[in-house]
């Protein structure tokens, strides 16, 4: 899960309502992945264990995006549910490759979870968004 590959899947992503015919009247809520999955006050109100930020600042202190696709599978493991891996994602968006500005929810969630690494769905994260409703099962 390259960086470059992340960002071209969430802008694929981004993009997939006005594939699929959505007109400028469609209610932005609809399409919205990360809001519509996840409850970002509530993810907001959770903070991150200090294992959890290290893990997740390790992941965005590594330049090489393929150094760092261990490091963020290992947040998966660090993070004991999906709320406190939000909220550390949020502190460190650039173990994702994101800015600070960008809106973090389920969608990067969904793309941790389905890293290629057999053991992503059986982490504490995967499990506890799956078994929430978060993000499909795999």
């Amino acid at each position: 899960m390259k960086r470059t590959a992340v960002a071209a899947v969430l802008l694929l992503l981004a993009g997939a309502p006005l594939l699929a015919g959505c007109t400028e009247e469609a209610d932005v809520n609809e399409t919205d992945v990360n809001e519509a999955a996840v409850d970002t006050d509530e993810a907001d109100d959770v903070g991150a264990s200090i294992q959890c930020r290290d893990s997740m600042r390790e992941a965005a202190d590594e330049p090489d995006p393929d150094a760092a696709d261990p490091l963020i599978f290992a947040t998966l493991s660090a993070c004991s549910n999906a709320d406190e891996w939000l909220a550390a994602l949020r502190e460190y968006p650039a173990a994702f490759g994101l800015t600070e500005r960008a809106e973090i929810g389920a969608l990067e969630l969904q793309l941790a979870c389905s890293y290629s690494d057999p053991a992503t769905p059986e982490t504490s994260v995967c499990v506890d968004a799956v078994n929430r409703g978060l993000i499909p099962a795999p």
